[in-house]
């Protein structure tokens, strides 16, 4: 017996980089929680996320996770944390201001520990029906040395995730002229 929230791949959608695992109708969403590090690909999915909150009249919370260093040898390293802490904050605030452009009722929100752990913590506390994240696209090697929260994500959550793909590099448009004979 297939459970209810499992991957149906007939039901995966893939459109422009961007694919919706776990699909359930799109009226059942009222919460959505998109993660943001505020790079391009996050700010990608943060813009998806307030298209989809709009059109379904959801509420977003946008979520910055502060990656914490597992061992902190000095005290000095703990004013540089909160310099980050501070610095992350702003930034947050910032990007939740762009948001609240096109959405009035957007919650930012900072924790920190491990990315992917925290990203379903926050789904969980906020009641969110669905998780949009940004993905950088890497394959191979590099993904497999790196990690990727979002696979990590995809994998432990039982809530619809939405992945939206780094934008490709697109190649000015070239002229070609015909043969001259």
């Amino acid at each position: 017996m297939r459970r209810p929230w499992a991957p149906d791949r007939k039901r995966i959608a893939n459109c422009g980089g961007t694919s919706l695992a776990r699909a359930r109708p799109m009226s059942s969403f009222r919460a959505i929680l998109v993660a943001t590090d505020f790079g391009k690909p996050a700010q990608r999915a943060a813009d998806w996320a307030v298209t989809l909150a709009e059109r379904l009249e959801a509420r977003l919370t946008l979520l910055f996770v502060l990656s914490m260093p597992r061992v902190e040898t000095v005290s000095t390293a703990s004013l540089s944390l909160e310099a980050l802490r501070e610095q992350a904050r702003k930034t947050l605030e910032v990007e939740a201001a762009r948001l609240r452009q096109r959405l009035a009722h957007v919650i930012g929100v900072m924790r920190s520990g491990t990315p992917s752990e925290e990203i379903l913590a926050e789904a969980t506390e906020r009641g969110a029906d669905l998780i949009v994240l940004g993905t950088q696209g890497r394959r191979g090697l590099p993904r497999a040395l790196l990690g990727s929260v979002a696979e990590r994500v995809l994998r432990m959550a039982a809530i619809p995730v939405l992945t939206v793909a780094a934008p490709q590099c697109r190649l000015e448009p070239q002229t070609v002229s015909p043969p001259v004979t």
